[in-house]
């Protein structure tokens, strides 16, 4: 038994510090959103999401580590210092890949992925004397959420459409916003889980300044916004009630869920559990779609 405790522990600890699991789960989210833009779900548009997220995660915090003299003891920089080549060979794989895949596609796609581009490098980066977008305070979480509204949503529409006019109509931009209200209500918590690290790194975060139980609120907030943002998109014809309903259910077992977290809980939990919660939208919309 404690052998198989110590492999499940490795398994799960390559999957959530390697990057993987939240990979998987951009992948996820993608591939409902691109089921309720009513296209068809492209392998390559989804393996494009999946190494993009991949390589953003993995080369943001190697940089992270480079760029700091004593990295902070987080149990992410204890993985990848422990597994070094593992963590170098990601690194390499997902660029080359994710070159490969960004290469093929549309040439518009560029005016979505330069600045989302910039945002993630300069989110590590300094510029001069300017500090990296992740050490001004409080926008960490914002930054995040942008990103993967952008990458989720614009980019599968510049892949399948003829023009800008298609890809930025009012159904997209509702989607947009709710999937980056539904990203900033689940990443919040994790700003929770690094207050230690965050406060030994001098980086100001929303937990710090107004504690944890507050910080919980704000996320159920942009939850309840998002939910309405569903809702209204269904009511105006944007979507379908079987869409509408799962991203719903989705929101209201993420809100459930953090009640747990009204106190720090182990790194894992976050990375696995809580990062599964971006999964729930595809999974309720193929249960409703099985049970009808």
């Amino acid at each position: 038994m404690p052998k198989k405790k110590s492999f499940l522990k490795l398994a799960f600890s390559f999957l959530a510090y390697g990057n993987i699991f939240v990979s998987l789960s951009a992948v996820s989210l993608a591939a409902y959103a691109i089921q309720v833009m009513d296209y068809k779900l492209d392998f390559f548009i989804l393996f494009t999401i999946f190494f993009a997220t991949l390589f953003g995660y993995s080369f943001q915090r190697k940089i992270s580590i480079l760029n700091s003299k004593t990295p902070t003891p987080s149990a992410q920089n204890t993985w990848i210092k422990k597994n070094l080549y593992i963590n170098n060979a990601i690194i390499i794989v997902s660029f080359v890949a994710c070159f490969y895949f960004l290469y093929q596609l549309p040439a518009e796609s560029f005016i979505l992925i330069a600045p989302l581009a910039t945002l993630s490098l300069f989110y590590v980066l300094r510029i001069g004397n300017w500090p990296a977008l992740r050490s001004i305070p409080f926008l960490k979480v914002f930054v995040v959420a942008f990103v993967w509204g952008g990458v989720i949503v614009l980019l599968p529409a510049f892949y399948e459409s003829d023009s800008l006019e298609l890809v930025f109509t009012l159904k997209k931009q509702f989607l947009c916003f709710s999937l980056a209200f539904f990203v900033f209500g689940q990443s919040l918590p994790f700003d929770i889980r690094d207050m230690y690290v965050d406060k030994k790194a001098n980086l100001q975060t929303i937990p710090h300044k107004i504690g944890i139980q507050m910080t919980l609120r704000i996320c159920w907030i942009s939850l309840g916004v998002a939910m309405l943002i569903s809702i209204t998109s269904y009511l105006v014809g944007f979507i379908s009630w079987v869409e509408s309903t799962s991203f719903v259910l989705a929101l209201l077992s993420t809100s459930a869920l953090l009640i747990y977290y009204k106190k720090p809980r182990p790194p894992l939990y976050y990375s696995i559990v809580l990062e599964a919660c971006l999964m729930l939208p595809l999974l309720y919309y193929h249960l409703i779609l099985w049970f009808l």
